[in-house]
């Protein structure tokens, strides 16, 4: 399972639990991501990154562009590999953060 947890911000401390049955969670603005962020929180786009489930269980990157996304303070690579516990920032270093956790599936 895929546990996100925002750590700053109007969200801080609230979670968003991904249905295990899930293998593309997208971030950004737009109502239609999974993970939202408030329209106001203009350092994050509308549709600004994804996270998507690899066959062998693996969570990795997907960016959409030119958005900034890093991982534990480093800009992030398309198809990286997304460990549990890394840090997420948007926007900037210092932006809207996410705590990332994965649990196997039973």
């Amino acid at each position: 399972m895929l546990t996100i947890k925002h750590l700053n911000g109007p969200q801080a401390g609230t979670e968003v639990k991904i249905d295990q049955s899930k293998d593309r969670v997208v971030f950004g603005r737009q109502l239609d991501c999974d993970v939202q962020f408030p329209p106001e929180e203009t350092a994050v786009a509308r549709h600004h990154f994804a996270l998507v489930k690899k066959p062998s269980g693996a969570w990795t990157i997907e960016l959409f562009g030119t958005p900034y996304v890093a991982i534990d303070g480093q800009p992030a690579d398309n198809g990286q590999v997304v460990r549990g516990g890394v840090k997420i920032e948007l926007g900037r270093i210092g932006g809207p953060a996410l705590g990332v956790g994965i649990t196997e599936d039973a």
